[in-house]
């Protein structure tokens, strides 16, 4: 029987601040329910500590919200793309609107200016997201009955020969449209191109021919690594090594690939379907599952640049009040109009209490609660996780296949892009969930494995591009695993098995 005691950990470690958080909680419990009646999530949890944010849902209420919407999703098709549809233009809408400020010079609009922006933005979100949840809470949770019969559907048409499993799965599964991640590596290929042409060999040399060519890529990809908080994206010297990497590669082959993805993508589907013998329905799952994936990236990169671009309106705010760049990120909107004028200090001591340890509740029906310090502590020591009783005892962990391959390694574990440092060629990278951040640190990686996601997260998209084995859903492989030991990576079947 499930517990409504109970809670599902969508992430955790993550830098998201304040206004992200809040605001997107509050539509997934009031705004998602007027897109789908049937949702039947009523209360969602944050938890800040030291800047570090845990997400956190009723375990119950998801899994039962979840499953409706797979199942309405599977006789409906339609009503379903509807949903993922209208969150990807609503997250252009939110992206157009994020923009207006950004022409104009910040420092001379008055507070009440910047303030009303701010305000309007979080309507704008919250009307995204009130969309945008539907990817976000099937994408998390790798036990959802799409996943699931996916997954059986694939074991059963391959058990004469089992190591098919992971091609196949890739093959029905990935997005079958490009998306920015291509366009912007297709851009970095015709300007390696230029490069090898001019035989240049430097990065310095490289900036002083290409200036202006590395300055379009930054303003046109830099915020792609945005971290929705502090980190600000990629610059020009990270487009400068970048360039000259490809240099090395056979750059028309990779440029063929990727002007053709979409072709290609679709062929690899119906290649799939017809050896497998897929009926309508199974065919008609492996389409919700691309869609899902694709919908949820071209949202994600509109509502992270809307995010990229919000943040010089409340770090301008935030100067105002003598706030750093990451103390902005915990103060509201209704908050920099009661206490910008009068008491900008009363700001910043808010700040550093709710980076510190911070706490929200977002229930149906009530007020939601924001609690601070020892508070907050208590609050969030009394919930109850699933998977918390998972012991740590193991030499065999459990995941879904995201790109097929088998391979030995040291592990490393990457969390953040500081971690990165870490990494040798050849390593297992080992993360609670992959970022943009961390893409150097991808490519170095033998086989890549993740706590969270499932076919459609971060790290399963950027394996299948570099076509490193990868294992996501693990849920505990951060817990489990250290530092220097040896595991074996089985990404065939989604096994990794502790070898000292």
């Amino acid at each position: 029987m499930k517990s409504k005691q109970e809670y599902f950990k969508i992430f955790e470690n993550r830098p998201y601040p304040l206004t992200l958080m809040k605001t997107c909680m509050e539509a997934t419990v009031f705004g998602f329910k007027k897109v789908f009646p049937k949702s039947s999530i009523n209360r969602i949890g944050a938890y800040w500590k030291n800047a570090r944010c845990v997400y956190f849902l009723e375990n119950c209420g998801m899994q039962d919200t979840v499953n409706s919407l797979i199942s309405r999703a599977l006789a409906e098709p339609v009503f379903f793309i509807s949903i993922l549809k209208e969150a990807h233009k609503r997250a252009i809408k939110l992206n157009k609107f994020s923009s207006r400020f950004l022409e104009k010079n910040l420092s001379q609009e008055d507070d009440q200016a910047l303030i009303r922006f701010f305000e309007d933005f979080v309507k704008e979100l919250f009307r995204m997201y009130s969309y945008g949840a539907a990817p976000t809470i099937i994408g998390y949770r790798d036990d959802n009955t799409l996943y699931v019969q996916a997954e059986e559907i694939l074991r059963k048409r391959c058990a004469d020969n089992p190591g098919d499993f992971a091609d196949y799965f890739v093959a029905l599964t990935s997005p079958l449209k490009k998306l920015k991640t291509h366009d912007q590596e297709i851009d970095i290929l015709k300007l390696a191109i230029s490069a090898k042409n001019r035989k240049v060999s430097s990065a310095a040399r490289l900036k002083k021919i290409f200036r202006d060519k590395l300055g379009n890529l930054e303003r046109e990809y830099g915020w792609l690594a945005y971290d929705f908080a502090d980190k600000t994206g990629w610059d020009v010297n990270y487009f400068a090594k970048l360039v000259l990497k490809k240099t090395k590669v056979d750059i028309w082959k990779r440029l063929d690939y990727l002007n053709d993805y979409d072709r290609r993508a679709l062929g690899a589907f119906n290649k799939a379907a017809l050896k497998l013998r897929l009926n309508a329905r199974e065919k008609r799952l492996f389409r919700l599952i691309s869609y899902l994936g694709y919908y949820k990236w071209v949202r994600e990169y509109e509502f992270l640049k809307a995010m990229y671009n919000l943040k010089f309106v409340d770090e301008e705010l935030g100067r105002r009040a003598g706030l750093s760049s990451i103390q902005s990120k915990y103060i509201s909107a209704e908050e920099f109009k009661r206490y910008l004028s009068i008491k900008p200090g009363e700001l910043k001591n808010i700040a550093k209490k709710r980076m510190k340890n911070f706490l929200i509740i977002v229930e149906a029906g009530k007020e939601t609660k924001m609690k601070i310090g020892m508070a907050a502590i208590k609050g969030f020591a009394k919930i109850k996780f699933v998977g918390d009783e998972i012991g740590k005892n193991t030499s065999t962990l459990k995941g879904s296949p995201a790109q097929a391959g088998k391979t030995k390694g040291i592990v490393k574990i990457i969390n953040t892009a500081k971690d990165c440092v870490k990494m040798n060629k050849g390593d297992i990278l080992i993360s609670q969930a992959t970022s943009p951040d961390m893409i150097l640190a991808m490519k170095k990686a033998a086989a890549i494995v993740t706590n969270e996601g499932g076919i459609t997260c971060h790290a399963a998209i950027v394996s299948r591009e570099l076509g490193i084995p990868c294992i996501t859903g693990t849920k505990i492989a951060t817990k489990v695993l250290r530092d220097g030991m040896t595991v074996e990576v089985d990404a065939d079947q989604g096994i990794i098995k502790i070898i000292k």
